[in-house]
């Protein structure tokens, strides 16, 4: 069990970084997506965090540690139906979004009511309820055209299934002692859990990857890109680059990255840009020199 446990730590760990590293390079921080990026991220800490507490757990004891620890397992993937409410709000996202943190709550406090094996089937049932919100949110939103998204449904659906016919054999374990299987046991749980993350955070790589893939077409023919035309002064001074970035993004939040700078979609926002520079940035008259202001259309 021990090792079961360090193996999925393990994988959110690597999941969480590979997470971190091509949201923030492929999408950055601001705007719908990058608000997806950030929820994503906190799925993978999260559940790094539940295979720490359940290691606790295992150690240690403590019902306030395994309700910790199931609150978290369930709190990862509730993290998507946010996401995808954030990229598109919506009346059946919004619903989804309560009915996961709900379920969250209700693990909880079961977890902290009920003997662990009682907990241990509401947890499963959550799992399912909060995988199949995923899938709702996911197949419904307008990203659901992109393979990858669908990807992302098809995983969490077949997740919400499998937890599903979990929560049947326990329930029959209860009712009439017949053992488990050890395909639907915690053991067994984990590594379906550990493919299930993994496709999910390749999917979400892949989604981001068409985001930006996207943002670049769309650069090319009705940006304004404010950049520092100096490739050898943006090479040698990448804070520069990042913090005229960041300030574009502040003024329009839908400004994207390109080399060396941002792209607006208004040109106008071009003067407001610099003035922030200057003043929140405390950029000199010969940093702000520096910037160029070239038209895409």
């Amino acid at each position: 069990m021990i090792l079961s446990v360090i193996i999925l730590s393990v994988t959110a760990l690597v999941v969480t970084s590979a997470l971190l590293g091509a949201g923030l390079w492929l999408t950055g921080r601001h705007g719908p997506t990058g608000t997806s990026v950030r929820y994503g991220i906190a799925a993978g800490v999260v559940e790094v965090g539940a295979a720490a507490m359940y290691l606790l757990w295992i150690n240690v004891g403590g019902s306030a540690t395994l309700a910790t620890a199931n609150a978290l397992l369930v709190l990862g993937p509730a993290m998507i139906p946010l996401a995808f409410h954030a990229i598109l709000p919506s009346g059946v996202a919004r619903a989804c979004v309560v009915v996961s943190f709900g379920s969250v709550a209700a693990v909880a406090v079961t977890s902290l009511l009920l003997p662990a094996e009682g907990a241990s089937t509401i947890r499963v049932g959550a799992l399912a309820l909060v995988c199949a919100c995923a899938a709702v949110t996911a197949a419904i939103s307008p990203e659901a055209r992109r393979p990858s998204i669908r990807v992302l449904a098809i995983a969490v659906a077949v997740y919400a299934f499998y937890s599903g016919i979990r929560v049947i054999a326990l329930l029959r374990v209860d009712a009439d002692a017949t053992p488990v299987p050890v395909f639907f046991t915690d053991i067994g749980a984990i590594p379906v859990g550990v493919v299930i993350m993994m496709v999910v955070g390749a999917a979400t790589v892949l989604f981001w990857v068409d985001v930006h893939r996207d943002a670049h077409r769309e650069i090319e023919g009705t940006r304004t890109l404010l950049v520092i035309a100096d490739r050898d002064v943006s090479a040698q001074r990448p804070e520069l680059v990042h913090e005229l970035r960041e300030a574009a993004s502040v003024v329009e939040p839908t400004a994207l990255p390109v080399h060396g700078g941002a792209a607006l979609a208004a040109a106008d926002t071009t003067r407001d840009v610099v003035r922030l520079l200057r003043d929140q940035y405390l950029w000199t008259d010969e940093e702000i020199a520096l910037v160029a202001t070239i038209s895409s259309r």
